[in-house]
């Protein structure tokens, strides 16, 4: 009887345990409840004189509601296990889609960008074939412009 109270543990569910019997047992207060450490058999001497129970009925009264803590304690684990799994998922569907766009964003970059280095190749080809041409027109004045040219550029070497 008095062993088995002994052996009751106020852990972490005490504050679940409290609100459960302030639900079951309007008459007992926050003071009635209150846990002091090294205390615990003063609180329990008080909850049997308050709730008129022997010894081994509240030990079966808090075995009961520790119980439904513990049960109550598992739900929430589970409930944010399922919550931070459905946060994952949506975090890697939202990278996901992220990644889908970017690669969109990048075909569509990397196809403008040969688009414009197509239309520098025909200009440059372009000008390549008026320079031939021109060349072909005027060989005098082009051998001209080419000795100058030479000319212009030794003396930026010598320098």
């Amino acid at each position: 009887m008095k062993g088995r109270m002994k052996h009751f543990t106020f852990d972490n569910h005490w504050a679940a345990i409290q609100g459960q019997l302030k639900q079951r047992y309007a008459q007992l207060t926050d003071d009635d409840l209150l846990f002091v450490e090294g205390k615990g058999e003063e609180l329990l001497a008080r909850l049997r004189q308050k709730l008129a129970l022997s010894a081994d009925a509240l030990a079966n009264l808090l075995a009961e509601l520790h119980t439904e803590a513990l049960a109550k304690w598992e739900q929430v684990k589970d409930k944010v296990t399922d919550l931070a799994a459905d946060a994952r998922k949506q975090a890697g569907d939202l990278a996901d889609n992220w990644k889908d766009k970017a690669a969109a964003v990048g075909e569509e970059v990397k196809a403008k960008t040969s688009a414009c280095c197509d239309q520098a190749m025909q200009r440059a080809r372009t000008f390549h074939e008026d320079g031939e041409e021109y060349v072909r027109l005027h060989p005098g004045k082009s051998v001209l412009v080419a000795v100058c040219a030479g000319f212009v550029a030794g003396l930026l070497i010598r320098r």
